[in-house]
């Protein structure tokens, strides 16, 4: 049972975009700049005003264009900041049933302090505990620093406390604070985004907060078990099987290239002539190379494309398993490679250097060093990635040791 629940203003309480998206363009059109519409508003707004005031003005202006312009924003909105305003349907219904059950309320948000605070007065007279918006001295959400500040104040555990909001900065805002993130889909960013921020439940309307419905039961009980559903997982177990066979492919391609550079010196320093059976095996080999390299490059043009597009259309947790499941393998494989090759060099370091070696020694040792270098880079990234993706899931993790509640 979640003791307290803390809002985002904007997009989530509140639909704020009309009034914000007009004093955005009066400042445009005031100056001659291109106006933006409202769906472009909804995508530049969520990190504090100078920020979205950064973002509706042209590229290239100065500080003190920038500060005039958010003095006029600032200015006109405050002004006609409730000419649209609203509550979202079914927040005050949602509101007034938390507070009877005994619900800690509070607002946290990147709106300035002090315009949030009269601002959810206005519309919620008496409803919320505290409300905090940004203030000159502190970083905004996704910083957490305002949250624990807030937590302090009214007494909230990380453990009994849900976080609700719509946007990615939201998510991020609650699990660097370590709580439970709702994403609300009524605002101003879609479902991806919240997914892929890692957002624990997702709702489509106010009154889910109260009685989650089906979709939200299933959400509960796969992060309370700790897995993923069939569709996730399906889709997951699709993406790894995607990039491996890319992988596969991308190394039998640059083991063709690699034979196929090696032959073209002595293609241009010989030349050969079938007709005249003029340096045939170099021919062979050459036309061989070059028909392999055309052969593995199709199916590795048509894989890569669709790797990138598997792993983008899965939540952020998900890319996270992806590459844990690719990079642990791989960097085992490279690293049984490297050690063989490095005992390999080792074996033949004293023959190259001795003061007859034959040149073919040398040359193969070369191509043997600059392929143990080459393996050494991917096998690197594949490390960083896999090690990367493992910490992450792991934080996720312990941020979800939340025992399903019977209620939000």
């Amino acid at each position: 049972m979640f003791t307290h629940i803390i809002f985002d203003l904007d997009g989530t309480l509140l639909n704020t975009i009309d009034d914000l998206a007009n004093a955005g363009n009066h400042v445009c059109a005031a100056h001659g700049w291109p106006t933006h519409t409202v769906g472009q508003f909804k995508r530049m707004v969520g990190n504090g005003i100078p920020k979205l005031v950064s973002r509706f003005t042209p590229d290239g202006l100065s500080e003190d264009e920038l500060a005039g312009a958010l003095a006029e924003f600032s200015a006109y909105y405050g002004e006609h900041k409730e000419d649209k305003t609203a509550p979202y349907p079914g927040i005050p219904e949602l509101l007034a049933a938390l507070k009877r059950q005994g619900v800690h309320l509070a607002v946290l948000s990147n709106k300035a302090h002090a315009l949030a605070g009269p601002v959810v007065e206005h519309y919620f007279p008496g409803v919320f505990e505290y409300v905090q918006g940004a203030l000159p001295d502190a970083p905004l959400k996704p910083d957490p620093t305002l949250l624990h500040a807030m937590m302090k104040e009214i007494g909230a555990k990380p453990e009994t406390t849900l976080f609700v909001g719509d946007s990615d900065v939201d998510v991020h805002t609650g699990k660097n604070g370590g709580l439970t993130v709702v994403g609300v889909l009524w605002g101003f960013r879609d479902r991806q985004e919240l997914e892929g921020a890692g957002a624990d439940y997702i709702i489509e309307h106010p009154g889910r907060l109260l009685n989650p419905g089906p979709d939200q039961d299933t959400q509960a009980r796969r992060r309370a078990v700790g897995g993923e559903d069939v569709a996730e997982t399906g889709s997951v177990i699709r993406c790894v099987l995607c990039w491996l066979a890319t992988a596969f492919f991308a190394l039998l391609e640059l083991a063709d290239l690699w034979w196929l550079f090696k032959l073209l010196p002595d293609v241009l320093r010989h030349g050969y002539d079938w007709e005249a059976g003029y340096n045939l095996h170099l021919a062979e080999d050459f036309e061989i190379a070059g028909a392999l390299a055309s052969f593995l490059g199709v199916p590795l043009l048509l894989l890569l494309p669709l790797s990138i597009l598997l792993a983008r259309k899965l939540p952020r947790h998900s890319r996270l398993t992806v590459g844990c499941a690719i990079g642990w393998p791989v960097a085992v494989v490279l690293a049984l490679f490297e050690c063989h090759g490095v005992q390999y060099l080792a074996e033949r370091l004293p023959d190259v250097l001795s003061p007859g070696a034959e040149p073919y020694m040398v040359e193969n040792f070369r191509e043997a060093a600059a392929m143990m270098a080459v393996a050494g880079v991917v096998f690197l990234s594949a490390l960083v990635l896999a090690v990367y993706c493992t910490i992450k899931l792991r934080k996720r993790g312990e941020n979800r040791e939340h025992s399903m509640p019977d209620k939000w």
